[in-house]
């Protein structure tokens, strides 16, 4: 990995991993006061059997939907280092957004105590860790080639002389 990329997947992977610590401590959360709340006498909450599920997969969809139309946008930038900006902000927008359909099914399950929410917000924690950034995705996403890619993946970039 080229040196100057260094604080920037630092700082990227950073934050991927405070929303993914994050998330998996909501799971642990939701999962030990389901129980909890299972035993009061809550309001019938059958409606969330439906809005739920489809507002999760609906911010799936949207999570991939954007990072794609994100991805489209930065491809036309000429300069590189806007394109590895752009693509930071794309994968830090569908990380937000992934992270809010986990947070949504985690919420109704400990309101309800249904595991078919555990289970989608187990999908999203699954789909989470897939699109962990590394440089290689970004050097496939932006459609990399020859000195650009060669560029960002030299330990040892040429250095100007004087």
């Amino acid at each position: 990995m080229n040196p100057a990329l260094k604080p920037f997947f630092r700082q990227l992977n950073l934050l991927y991993y405070a929303i993914l610590i994050g998330l998996l401590t909501f799971f642990v959360a939701a999962y030990v006061s389901a129980g909890m709340l299972a035993e009061k006498n809550l309001p019938d909450m059958g409606w969330l059997i439906f809005a739920a599920p489809l507002s999760g997969m609906a911010f799936l969809v949207l999570s991939q939907r954007l990072y794609v139309r994100k991805i489209g946008d930065i491809l036309k930038a000429d300069a590189l280092h806007l394109r590895i900006e752009g693509f930071r902000s794309a994968t830090i927008l569908r990380l937000l957004v992934l992270d809010f359909a986990g947070v949504l099914n985690l919420g109704a399950f400990a309101l309800t105590s249904n595991f078919l929410f555990l289970a989608l917000a187990g999908v999203v924690v699954v789909l989470y860790l897939l699109y962990r950034p590394t440089l290689t995705r970004m050097a496939r996403d932006l459609k990399l080639e020859g000195l650009e890619k060669e560029m960002v993946f030299d330990p040892n970039p040429p250095r100007k002389e004087a």
